[in-house]
């Protein structure tokens, strides 16, 4: 997933970039489906382990630390996403204010989805693993990194998403 969240990343930076040039919007645009496709396959393999290995994968997953820790890279990737519909598609021709209520709507589902991710990890994390200096991994950041995430994108949709009136960006 973190694929994904790079990707996305460059698509907004590249849509947002002061230096304009032609084509730059096209460059956004591959990028942004890339980080879509990126995500549908990820995904997909992720939920498949789940249904192929169900109890061993959520062991695997819960008694390695790193593992857990990574955990909430999940609806990040889906984060810049959201903040790819609102930044890109909602300002094509094509896309417009349907696509900007479309990413505020995507925007509560991952805000409420990371908030679950995050306590989960969380609460797993204090419950199996012992807290000891030498045995926290640098990646513990990453759930709170998730919160943050949350901030920027509903930043992003708030201002960029087309056509999203003032109440509701509020």
């Amino acid at each position: 997933f973190t694929w994904c969240m790079n990707s996305g990343a460059l698509s907004g930076l590249i849509h947002n970039c002061p230096y304009k040039f032609d084509g730059m919007y096209v460059i956004a645009g591959i990028f942004f489906v890339t980080t879509l496709v990126l995500f549908i396959v990820f995904n997909t393999l992720f939920l498949l382990r789940f249904a192929w290995f169900r109890g061993a994968a959520y062991k695997e997953i819960v008694n390695n630390m790193v593992e857990l820790t990574f955990t909430p890279c999940w609806p990040i990737a889906f984060m810049t996403l959201t903040s790819g519909v609102a930044l890109v598609v909602s300002t094509t021709s094509w896309g417009g204010h349907p696509f900007g209520i479309v990413s505020c709507v995507m925007f509560w589902f991952v805000s409420c989805w990371d908030l679950v991710v995050l306590l989960w990890a969380f609460i797993s994390l204090i419950r199996r693993h012992e807290a000891s200096d030498r045995r926290i991994p640098v990646s513990i950041i990453i759930p709170a990194v998730s919160v943050a995430t949350v901030a920027i994108t509903g930043a992003n949709v708030a201002t960029f998403a087309n056509g999203l009136s003032a109440k509701l960006a509020v």
